[in-house]
């Protein structure tokens, strides 16, 4: 049976990694180990069946692909999401939020759509964010998850 966690950026991923890693470990032993595929569902289907333990970002599973699966989610208050994804994001220092002229292709691992907003001034998101108003930001992050 596969045991599967799906979540969204943001919203407690590093914490149930951890959570997750130590279940495939002693005591509990989950034949397989853990491993977190991020965004990159292609991937997860492919290399998933031997683990113990896995986690997906962003997507949603197609459940006709697995005999036996136990899906869990997590499933957040939009605000939350919103308001906690600006602010962390303002300090980002993954890559993807660093990139300058992003496109869609370049936030793939974090399944983010690019505002025309940070399209039009080529800068990166993470100072995009740190240049505009509250309210522009949040604008921006709203677009930025259209996708969850």
């Amino acid at each position: 049976m596969r045991r599967v966690h799906c979540s969204y950026h943001k919203c407690l991923t590093v914490y149930f990694g951890r959570v997750l890693k130590r279940m495939a470990s002693a005591p509990f032993g989950l034949a397989g180990g853990y491993r977190h595929f991020a965004s990159r569902l292609d991937d997860f289907y492919r290399d998933c069946s031997g683990l113990g333990v896995a986690s997906v970002n962003n997507h949603a599973l197609d459940l006709d692909r697995f005999d036996e699966i136990r899906v869990t989610r997590f499933v957040p208050d939009p605000r939350d999401l919103l308001v906690s994804g600006y602010f962390f994001h303002k300090q980002s220092r993954e890559d993807w939020s660093r990139v300058s002229h992003p496109t869609d292709a370049d936030w793939v691992v974090v399944n983010g759509v690019v505002p025309e907003s940070v399209k039009a001034t080529g800068s990166s998101y993470r100072d995009y964010l740190n240049e505009v108003s509250l309210e522009e930001g949040l604008l921006a992050e709203l677009a930025f998850r259209r996708r969850d």
